[in-house]
This record gives structure tokens, C-alpha cells and sequence, in this order.
């Protein structure tokens, strides 16, 4: 692990997803219209079934809008999604569902997951823009220029975004051989 270490520590605010105990937490910093993001969210699922109660997952928005026009008004989708405590449920939505992000498929998944004021939702949905550039100024703050960007217990993780070598960071992180 190299790189610039992760200034913005993980706190009660974050997404965190796993034990509150555990020996790693990986942060990601995302974007749910990235096809790289979509590969990584389906490796880090792959590692947190491996690792159980050693791992805890944080995920952060880094909206690339330059690239990926539906990014941005994903990424509120999920903090509106927070609001009523489904983050993950839409998180996984928004990744399973890279190719439907505009805003009436975003106001679809609201109304499945029972949120109010679907109809507010994606680009329309203004309440979170706070949050998520908040978090964006953390990734850039971190050196984060494209995405996924990952650290593990606030260390930039370099290497490639598959379960081998995510497994063997886990495993150094926690301090067993690999």
C-alpha cells in the first residue's frame, strides 16, 4: 500500500457496512455509473464474505461527471436512501443497475424501497449535494483523481482491484500472512 493516506477519518457519519470492531476497514471512494466501480463493488462483496467480522466496508461518493452524466444524481439517489436508513439497499440497486441510472429508473427504485418523495429523487433530488461534494473535497483532499479509489485502514491501496490481492491487503492489514 502506497500513496497518500486518507485525511477525512471514518466516522459515525460514514456508510460503513460490517463490525464496528473490526481490524480493517476498507474505504471506497465511488461512482455508480463507473463500469470499473461495478467490477469493484462485485470483488468487494466477494472479500467481505471472506473476511466476516475482520472487515468493515465505508463507501463514499466521487461522482466522475465528466464522464458519467447519471453519477451525480445517483449518488443523491443514495443519500436520500440513507434518510430512511436503506443506503445499502439502494447502494446495491445503483450497482446492480449501472446501465438504468437516469432520473425516472431513479425514482423507480425509491418507490420500491418505500421512500418518500420518490418522485425527488436523482437530479431533482437537491437535499444531499452538500454531502456528497463534502466528500468529494475529501477524495481530492486524499490525491483521489478516478475511481475506484480505495484504502484500507487509511492507507491508499495501488494494487488491483481483485479478491487475491485485496485478500492479501486484509490480510497484511490485519497482520496475519497472506
Amino acid at each position: 500500500m502506497t500513496g497518500p493516506a486518507l485525511p477525512d477519518p471514518v466516522g459515525p457519519g460514514d456508510h460503513r457496512l460490517g463490525p464496528a470492531g473490526a481490524a480493517v476497514v476498507l474505504v471506497e471512494y465511488g461512482d455508480y455509473e463507473s463500469p470499473e466501480c461495478g467490477t469493484a463493488f462485485v470483488e468487494l462483496e466477494r472479500l467481505r464474505d471472506r473476511f466476516d467480522q475482520d472487515l468493515a466496508l465505508v463507501y463514499r461518493h466521487f461522482p466522475q461527471v465528466d464522464r458519467n452524466p447519471h453519477a451525480m444524481a445517483a449518488a443523491l439517489a443514495a443519500e436520500a436512501a440513507a434518510d430512511a436508513g436503506r443506503f445499502w439497499t439502494m447502494h446495491e440497486l445503483l450497482f446492480n443497475r449501472q446501465d438504468r441510472l437516469d432520473d425516472a429508473d431513479l425514482a423507480d427504485y425509491a418507490a420500491r424501497l418505500g421512500l418518500a418523495g420518490a418522485g425527488a429523487i436523482g437530479s431533482r433530488g437537491r437535499d444531499h449535494v452538500a454531502r456528497v461534494e463534502e466528500q468529494m473535497a475529501g477524495a481530492r483532499a486524499a490525491g483521489v483523481t478516478d475511481v475506484p479509489a480505495l484504502f484500507v485502514n487509511g492507507e491508499r491501496y495501488e494494487g488491483p482491484v481483485e479478491l487475491a490481492a485485496l485478500s492479501a491487503a486484509v490480510d497484511a492489514a490485519v497482520g496475519r500472512p497472506a
